[in-house]
């Protein structure tokens, strides 16, 4: 689909596409840039559709963070990155340092799992787990809309 209007407030990071109910777009479907997660579908119209991006205050999903699998809730930030919440301390001793992409965990139902996200460093000032969308949502002119049977794993 193509992006029509990226509405970019300080607390709403979500973007218009030009395709609608009448393309067979439905709500929670989720929105891809090439193979990397980038939100999902929170409005439909008959012609086009809005895409809340990971990026929004709103946005949290399940994720997992590899190599050591923890579980944990990406958070957007309304910046062009998201932070990694509700983690046990544990975790945050083990992945000081390393080098941490994340995935969509398929908790929640929400998307499925194995959906790449983004990179996660840890800022030893404030011990802050920044995680770097792999899709800069800023340069966003076309996105894939899917539809995921989460039951299904398809």
């Amino acid at each position: 689909a193509k992006v029509l209007i990226d509405k970019s407030s300080p607390f709403l990071r979500s973007i218009i596409i030009n395709k609608g109910s009448k393309h067979k777009i439905n709500l929670g479907m989720v929105a891809m840039d090439k193979e990397y997660l980038v939100g999902k579908v929170v409005e439909v119209n008959y012609i086009s559709s809005r895409v809340l991006l990971l990026s929004d205050l709103n946005s949290k999903i399940p994720v997992t963070a590899e190599p050591d699998g923890f579980l944990s809730i990406l958070s957007g930030t309304g910046k062009n990155h998201g932070v990694i919440e509700y983690t046990k301390d544990e975790y945050k001793q083990k992945i000081d340092g390393k080098k941490i992409i994340v995935y969509t965990s398929g908790y929640g139902g929400l998307f499925k799992s194995g959906l790449p996200v983004g990179k996660m460093y840890t800022n030893n000032i404030n011990k802050e787990n920044k995680v770097n969308f792999f899709s800069d949502f800023r340069q966003l002119d076309y996105v894939k809309i899917v539809s995921y049977d989460i039951r299904s794993g398809n």
